[in-house]
């Protein structure tokens, strides 16, 4: 046995090797979803007429066109904004004696086209209720009288035609506010989504039956299931998926039942991308990602907000239409999760969000607190982007060209060696270390042995 320790020089190059990998792999950090712009529509300093002190003058509603240059956002005592992806309010309207409550307030995929649900204060013991359909350039197309309230509402990519959803009937209108059909329903609508091409309805009713219609209104399928808190249909129409008590169902567009899967808690909501290749589901600890096929792509633990919020508030979960990224909020955080599960970006805000919206492909994202309005892009889109020296505004600010997006989250940047997402990748890193050092030295020890 020789006297000095004779190890070969692969040996070190080896650790070499794996220290950088693993120390490149603990300090990147979850990049920050920085405002580029932050509005405070629902602020007392906005400079709008009539808005009456009722104490329902908070942000209630959101939404985003596909290519994120049109976003809607409306208070739940009425008022109602149109801004442009700089923050610029293309117009508003504001509460007044006529309409004192919005319901529903829904943007078309293009952005062009808002369908409204709404009613006043007066007489208290039966309001004036009505339904419409507004160009974004403020113009009311049509404004039809309603029995009942409406809560629900759904529009197709390109408003040509709208449903509505009340105590009495779905109803289906074109762009001159005509009808085209009408399905009487006896029971309260919990759910209602359009296919983008408006050729398919589909309903839940008092949590227990499902109906799918088509572009007659004629009922195509009905099916009862046990405690539907949600359902969603693809944007192509080609498959609806609901949450019912502790399962997620996902049904072709002729109702038979493609699969299933057990959560371990029951689903809250859910959303699906436009070709049904990805499906989120929130449940009160977790959010869950499967594809077309029922398999689990990712899940991610996430405390569901459902006792701070709004019961009209948009949802505390977007997905993007093409199924890449996942938005949701907690608190005061939203997180934006790749397709694979992996945080790609975080936001704090100052109050707590009550709501998300995303563009199509997920470049850009719009929350709201009960009076700010924020707009994020997606770091996965940010270079050399635009951002702002100061958000916080009233209206809009100058954007700065060439800045670089700073970290602003709350995390450190080895919080993300925490993420439960990323431990399979830990794991696999510190196995290949201590297999590749275990094998080097017992060549040394078999070598020195033989010696």
């Amino acid at each position: 046995m020789s006297g000095g320790v004779n190890i070969k020089p692969e040996f070190f190059h080896f650790l070499f090797v794996s220290a950088i990998l693993m120390v490149s792999f603990f300090i990147i950090p979850a990049q920050a979803l920085s405002p580029l712009w932050i509005s405070g529509l629902a602020e007392s300093n906005q400079n709008i007429t009539d808005v009456q002190d009722t104490g329902s003058h908070f942000l209630n509603y959101l939404a985003i066109s596909d290519d994120g240059k049109t976003i809607a956002a409306g208070t739940y005592d009425g008022s109602m904004y149109l801004m442009n992806e700089t923050g610029a309010v293309l117009w508003n309207r504001t509460t007044s004696s006529d309409t004192r409550y919005l319901h529903s307030l829904l943007l078309s995929p293009d952005g062009n086209y808002l369908a409204v649900s709404d009613s006043g204060s007066a007489p208290a013991s039966n309001p004036m209720k009505s339904i419409r359909l507004m160009h974004k350039y403020g113009e009311t197309l049509w404004n039809n009288p309603t029995r009942t309230f409406v809560f629900h509402s759904a529009i197709s990519s390109n408003g040509s035609c709208t449903v509505f959803g009340s105590y009495d009937d779905i109803t289906c209108f074109d762009k001159t506010g005509s009808s085209l059909w009408t399905y009487p329903v006896n029971d309260r609508i919990i759910s209602l989504d359009l296919s983008e091409e408006g050729k398919s309805t589909v309903a839940v009713l008092d949590h227990t039956s499902v109906i799918c219609l088509n572009m007659s209104g004629e009922e195509v399928w009905k099916h009862e299931f046990r405690d539907v808190n949600d359902m969603q249909m693809s944007g192509d129409g080609n498959y609806v998926c609901l949450l019912s008590s502790k399962t997620l169902y996902c049904l072709n567009r002729e109702g038979a039942t493609l699969w299933k899967r057990a959560l371990p808690q029951a689903g809250i909501m859910l959303d699906v991308s436009d070709i049904g290749n990805c499906i989120v589901v929130r449940t009160p600890g977790r959010v869950f990602s499967y594809d077309l096929s029922g398999n689990n792509l990712w899940e991610y633990s996430s405390e569901y907000p459902g006792s701070h919020i709004h019961p009209l508030s948009p949802l505390p979960l977007a997905l993007s239409n093409d199924g890449t990224y996942t938005a949701l909020i907690s608190g005061q955080s939203l997180t934006l999760l790749n397709q694979t599960g992996i945080v790609a970006g975080n936001f704090s805000s100052e109050e707590q969000l009550s709501g998300v919206a995303i563009s199509s492909d997920g470049e850009d994202i719009v929350a709201i607190t009960k009076k700010d309005l924020y707009f994020l892009k997606n770091p996965a889109y940010v270079s050399d982007s635009l951002v702002t020296t100061n958000p916080r505004q009233n209206v809009t600010t100058q954007l700065l060209i060439g800045g670089k997006v700073p970290y602003q989250g709350t995390e450190s940047v080895f919080s993300v060696f925490y993420k439960s997402a990323f431990l399979p990748y830990i794991l696999g890193v510190l196995i290949v270390v201590a297999t590749g050092a275990a094998y080097y030295l017992l060549r040394w020890y078999r070598r020195n042995d033989a010696q």
